[in-house]
């Protein structure tokens, strides 16, 4: 086989393995929302790719007014708002086909998306959010530490609310997720 076969090859591999990842994220998500819908917990979600999107946001959690922010930093394109329920079939649906159409966009914006989960549960108030982070273990790893130690730094409180962050590596390579994240409450899970 010539060596462009080769390269095609691997190339087709490497899509395959990262839709594989990407497909494991969306699934661990989705068992993380149900559970947490059943259960009465109020959560958010989001994704993280060439940029970080908010799918769902926390039951009143304020939005920027200013539009070009709202655009920037919580607004999938082509989307003008963003739920904060997901009680009915229909919601439920429309969430997991959004993220499932996320997969394999390229990009790993996990440290913004992290900054951002992190403001998320500071504008929704209360006494305590926890931060779930499913992850192929690729992100910005500077980034991420300096997220998590920022939080340190401020024991945990962002806006009077308690954050605390669990992070989930799913697949091969995520052995540094409980290192990035602090080992207390991450781990991650082999193939």
């Amino acid at each position: 086989m010539s060596d462009k076969g080769d390269a095609s090859k691997d190339a087709s591999h490497n899509v395959g393995a990262a839709a594989a990842k990407g497909y494991r994220a969306l699934m661990g998500v989705t068992l993380f929302m149900e559970v947490l819908e059943s259960l009465g917990i109020d959560f958010a979600v989001r994704g993280f790719h060439s940029r970080t999107v908010l799918h769902k946001r926390f039951k009143g959690q304020l939005l920027p007014k200013d539009s070009k922010v709202l655009e920037e930093e919580y607004l999938e394109p082509g989307h003008d708002s963003i739920s904060d329920s997901y009680t009915t079939h229909a919601e439920k649906d429309s969430l997991v086909a959004e993220l499932y159409a996320s997969i394999g966009r390229g990009g790993n914006n996990e440290g913004p998306a992290l900054a951002a989960a992190i403001r998320d549960a500071g504008e929704a108030g209360g006494d305590r959010h926890f931060i779930i982070v499913i992850t192929d273990g690729e992100g910005d790893v500077d980034a991420i530490k300096a997220q998590v130690e920022d939080l340190r730094e401020r024991n945990g409180i962002i806006k009077g609310t308690k954050v605390e962050i669990i992070a989930i590596g799913l697949g091969d390579g995520t052995e540094s997720v409980p290192v990035n994240y602090g080992g207390q409450h991450s781990f991650h899970l082999k193939n």
